[in-house]
Order: structure tokens, then sequence, then C-alpha cells
């Protein structure tokens, strides 16, 4: 929602989400904390650690293509 309201007032976009952990193709439990959220197009690189429900945002992107790539240890 605060990603919305940014683009009202004219900020830069955002990316917002959540990283879970998956139980099968279409269901999920618990978020997992700390996993490192990585965007990049071409030389610009963005990356944040997803909080303790795994959540995440990454304010001030440029419109176009990213590669997105999620990790932590321990999963796959």
């Amino acid at each position: 929602l605060e990603a919305m309201r940014g683009r009202l007032r004219g900020d830069a976009p955002s990316l917002v989400g959540n990283v879970f952990k998956s139980t099968g193709r279409f269901s999920h439990e618990g978020g997992i904390a700390g996993a490192e959220v990585v965007l990049q197009k071409g030389e610009l690189l963005r990356s944040v650690m997803a909080d303790s429900e795994g959540r995440y945002v990454i304010n001030g992107l440029e419109q176009g293509r990213y590669q997105f790539r999620v990790s932590k240890d321990g999963y796959v």
C-alpha cells in the first residue's frame, strides 16, 4: 500500500513483496527472515534483506526489466 501511495506522490517505483516457504505448488507457510532479495539492471544493483516475516521493499527503481534473485543459506 505504501508503494502505491508513493507512486501517487510521484516517487520512483518500488518493489514490495514477501519471501515464503513453499509447501507445494500452490501453497506456502511463514516467511523466510533474512532472505536476500537482489534486483539487477545493467550496472544498477539493489539488494535488501527480508524482515522477520519475510517482507521486503526496494525503493527508488528505474522503470524497465530487472534480473531478480532471492537466496538464503539452507534453502533452495
